[in-house]
């Protein structure tokens, strides 16, 4: 099962349990990322959990954000 049907069956679980879901357009999601800075705000968390002494912050923020830029296309 590829990424999209994933996804598909995620959504269609969701709405069977009730939750109301849709799917941002992409200007939306383009609004999104310009007002949380949420980008920023990761990158500074990774600096705070490395000062911190956690080790792995970075590759794991950076997995995150493969992903959030993979599905945010």
């Amino acid at each position: 099962m590829d990424k999209p049907e994933r996804f598909e069956t995620q959504l269609e679980a969701l709405r069977k349990q009730g939750a109301k879901v849709r799917v941002l357009r992409h200007s939306e999601v383009a609004h999104w990322q310009q007002v949380t800075r949420y980008r920023e705000i990761q990158a500074d968390w990774v600096i705070r959990q490395e000062v911190s002494g956690v080790k792995d912050a970075g590759p794991a923020m950076q997995q995150v954000t493969d992903i959030m830029t993979q599905v945010m296309k």
